[in-house]
């Protein structure tokens, strides 16, 4: 009785975002997480926002474990899904990973080129050659493990205030606004669709509010620190 009134219920999703921050606000909160020695944290929304990844694809995210399951185990949960340092390559200049959101219908590793983005590369050497192992991206609090998402998302907030973001301006905006500045820049559409990860351009245009990856990052690139 129950499944057959819900199978007629039509829910309204909803008005799409129509947020989109800037580069120069991606980096004022970047700068703000800097300056409190938040290193990982900076180097985490950094590469969301060059790469226009999901966070879940930088920082993980903590699920429910089961028994004999190995990894990062902390209060019945297991670290899963985020970049660790044996997808990076030794040099530097890239790295392959699945994305989780779509793991089931393309699990092959998709590559991300650094090449052009110096920055990130100089954060990831920061980190000696010896400790690269594990988790890239992990929180101070919590005392060198992977971030929660509650913790992902109140470091943006404490970084966003600390350099006069406005609160409309939310962690999960990131993605949106490197595609919008993409899409502004003249990317072709189908290598913006492949370097967001999407299934079709139309999602991809959703999200532009106002080797495919590595040809959207280069052309970003092009802009000037001025233009920041």
């Amino acid at each position: 009785m129950v499944s057959s009134v819900l199978s007629q219920v039509r829910f309204r999703s909803g008005p799409a975002r129509r947020i989109a921050p800037t580069r120069k606000q991606i980096y004022a909160v970047i700068t703000a997480a800097d300056k409190a020695n938040n290193r990982s944290f900076a180097l985490g929304i950094m590469l969301q926002y060059e790469l226009i990844l999901r966070a879940v694809d930088v920082r993980g995210q903590w699920l429910k474990s089961y028994a004999n399951e190995g990894g990062i185990i902390r209060g019945g949960t297991r670290w899963q899904d985020g970049l660790t340092w044996d997808m990076v390559r030794d040099d530097l200049t890239g790295f392959e990973k699945v994305v989780s959101k779509t793991a089931r219908s393309a699990p092959e590793p998709r590559f991300f080129d650094l090449v052009n983005l110096p920055e990130i590369q100089e954060r990831l050497a920061e980190t000696p050659a010896d400790k690269r192992v594990g988790p890239v991206i992990l929180s101070m609090k919590r005392g060198g493990i992977p971030f929660t998402r509650q913790g992902w998302s109140q470091a943006w907030a404490r970084y966003r205030k600390l350099a006069g973001i406005p609160e409309e301006i939310w962690m999960m905006d990131t993605r949106a606004g490197g595609v919008t500045e993409a899409k502004e820049m003249g990317a072709d559409p189908w290598a913006l669709r492949d370097a967001a990860q999407h299934a079709n351009v139309d999602t991809t245009n959703r999200y532009a509010r106002g080797d495919a990856s590595g040809k959207v990052v280069k052309l970003r690139q092009k802009r000037t620190s001025g233009e920041q």
